[in-house]
């Protein structure tokens, strides 16, 4: 007779996958739904114990500590969200699946950062990683340095990147519609790797051209970013002093 007492252990290895793929039918039939997130004009339907597990966001409003209404409503509201990005995390709660591309990564990137979801973030950031280009490196800058969902390395990368490749960025249209205050950091690091200082100064140009009227208040500051005792005296005479916006503004920078 055999040993009963001997016991036997078995894991389902399909179990997590087979279970979240209920859920998910579940969510979309509206099965056992105790929540619907309003967005805009659209609502998405869903489980608050899976939003909680998922999003520590999720997990304060429908908790029980006191200040947050929304732990005993069935109902909520979310401003200044995109739906698309509201409905691709949603989903990646449900089915632990992720598409991130040109359409939708502003949405999803706000979503996933609001909600706090550490998966959709990397995914985003990989999704910068592999686009990254001299024609949307500055762009990516600007986000990546004004959030701390992203990682030290890859701002890293990017700064590298912009001070290596200014020479070919700077002559993109990106560079046209940075911020002033952008700009100035760029060009008063000293990793910045060009080939001579004139580069740098047509930059500033460039860019105080695009919005003179605008912008010729800035012409001052920007060229105190450049090193201009290494321009040489034909570029200071043949291109800088005989620049509209240097002009207009009365400016003496040699």
């Amino acid at each position: 007779m055999a040993d009963s007492s001997k016991s036997v252990a078995e894991e389902n290895v399909l179990h997590p996958l087979e279970f979240l793929q209920t859920l998910d039918k579940m969510r979309v039939s509206g099965e056992g739904c105790d929540v619907t997130l309003k967005v805009t004009d659209q609502s998405f339907p869903g489980h608050k114990l899976v939003l909680a597990a998922n999003s520590t966001y999720f997990r304060a409003m429908f908790g029980l500590r006191e200040g947050f209404v929304e732990s005993s409503k069935n109902d909520v509201v979310l401003h200044d969200l995109d739906p698309k990005g509201v409905n691709a995390v949603i989903s990646y709660f449900y089915n632990s699946k992720i598409e991130i591309n040109a359409d939708n990564f502003e949405a999803v990137f706000a979503v996933a950062n609001m909600w706090d979801v550490k998966f959709v973030l990397t995914a985003c950031e990989n999704y910068l990683r592999v686009h990254l280009s001299a024609s949307n490196c500055l762009g990516f800058q600007i986000l990546v340095h004004q959030s701390s969902a992203f990682s030290e390395n890859f701002r890293t990368l990017l700064d590298d990147f912009v001070n290596k490749n200014f020479m070919v960025i700077c002559q993109h249209e990106e560079m046209l519609i940075i911020p002033v205050e952008h700009l100035e950091k760029i060009l008063k690091g000293d990793e910045l790797c060009v080939k001579s200082e004139e580069i740098v100064c047509q930059a500033v140009l460039r860019w105080l051209r695009h919005d003179v009227t605008g912008r010729k208040q800035n012409a001052a500051r920007l060229l105190l970013a450049v090193r201009l005792g290494l321009l040489s005296d034909s570029f200071i005479t043949l291109v800088l002093f005989q620049n509209d916006v240097i002009q207009c503004r009365g400016l003496r920078v040699y």
